[in-house]
């Protein structure tokens, strides 16, 4: 059985290291919480910071908000949503509410009925990983689940990454080990990423289920983008290797 949120979140994409908060955006249009903001005003009010050298690529206060490349204050960590700082701006501002948790609090046996409770409910689920797995950069990602096949194990997502198809799918198992304290970060520390959960007002009507139906029909296997492969600095492993016993 697949587990889909309705409303579908919207796509939107996003500029260089705003993925959570272009995710943010997309939670904040599919439950029709106006906010007025463009993604930038959006940015500032949850108080990020931009890579110095992409600042030609914003404008107004965010444009001003640049740090030196590197900074670990740029974007926002998986570890900045389990701070007061950030679920309080989001409460606030939004009325949404925040639950992080890691898979190994979960247990990777139980992430399969976390994930099908909270989208029964109607929950918002960002999942922060690696992408080393996936396309054999290195760095960290946010993207949105709206659907899980409880069958298959297949996550259903929608990518703010100008760079990947808007929808698509992958095993569980593929996301959980880019999930794991196995990759270095910045810092040459390792770290494990998790889920953050939305909760709170959907003040939008549900879609034709249908039109859901035809999404869902369509979504297709993620697929890297080559030119985005290409990097001087590849990851420690090729973006098609993953263990066997995580690839379903």
């Amino acid at each position: 059985m697949i587990h889909v949120l309705n409303p579908l979140p919207p796509n939107r994409n996003q500029k260089p290291n705003l993925c959570a908060a272009t995710c943010l955006q997309m939670i904040l249009d599919r439950r029709g919480i106006e906010y007025g903001y463009s993604l930038e005003n959006l940015a500032v009010t949850l108080g990020l910071y931009i890579d110095k050298k992409d600042k030609e690529m914003f404008g107004g206060e965010l444009k001003k908000r640049n740090l030196p490349h590197g900074d670990a204050r740029i974007g926002l960590l998986y570890d900045n949503f389990k701070e007061e700082k950030i679920p309080q701006i989001i409460k606030e501002n939004f009325g949404l509410t925040i639950e992080t948790k890691y898979p190994s609090e979960i247990g990777q046996r139980n992430v399969k009925e976390f994930l099908t409770e909270n989208l029964k409910q109607g929950k918002d689920i960002m999942i922060n990983y690696r992408l080393e797995p996936f396309n054999g950069r290195k760095g960290g990602h946010y993207v949105l689940t709206f659907a899980f096949n409880e069958e298959n194990r297949d996550v259903y997502v929608t990518d703010p990454s100008p760079f990947i198809q808007e929808y698509w799918k992958q095993k569980l198992g593929i996301f959980l080990y880019g999930m794991k304290p196995i990759w270095k970060e910045d810092d040459n520390k390792k770290r494990e990423r998790g889920f953050v959960v939305f909760s709170g007002p959907i003040n939008k009507e549900p879609e034709d289920p249908s039109k859901i139906y035809e999404i869902i029909k369509n979504t297709r296997n993620y697929v890297p983008v080559d030119a985005r492969i290409k990097i001087k600095n590849p990851a420690p492993v090729p973006f098609n290797f993953f263990p066997r016993e995580i690839s379903k």
